[in-house]
């Protein structure tokens, strides 16, 4: 489901809540033993772990054809997005945290600020060495 400011704005990005999985078959799994915690389902190249620093800024970018989706396993962070148009303004403002998910589509501007030293995952649709990396993203100023 997606959340009211992403889907009254015409924005494609999807940002989930742990209480808002995409499908069934992403719910937790709780059990005994402890949990089984999906992160993503899709056709991904590329999976890493990306941590950040407290005050650190990151994307400030746009894909031109990858999409993908980051999980927040801790820490916390200050997720936006914005139009490809001039003057489009911020359209998602969001905090993050433990458990979030956020599924970013191509060619949609987007940024993150780390509010705390953070981990999350990174399931991209891409190859993500740095000159094909580099290659895919269009650098704008959002943060």
């Amino acid at each position: 489901q997606l959340h009211p400011e992403v889907s009254n704005r015409g924005c494609n990005a999807r940002l989930y809540s742990p209480l808002q999985r995409p499908k069934k078959s992403m719910d937790i799994i709780v059990e005994e033993r402890g949990r089984i915690i999906p992160v993503a389902e899709g056709d991904y190249k590329t999976i890493l772990v990306l941590e950040s620093k407290k005050g650190a800024k990151r994307a400030n970018h746009y894909h031109k054809t990858d999409t993908h989706v980051m999980y927040i396993v801790s820490g916390k962070a200050r997720y936006v997005e914005t139009l490809l148009n001039e003057g489009a303004g911020i359209i998602v403002d969001r905090i993050v945290g433990p458990g979030d998910r956020i599924e970013t589509v191509s060619m949609v501007p987007h940024a993150m600020e780390f509010l705390e030293d953070s981990v999350m995952v990174v399931c991209s649709t891409s190859i993500r060495d740095y000159d094909s990396y580099m290659a895919e993203i269009v650098k704008v100023d959002i943060l």
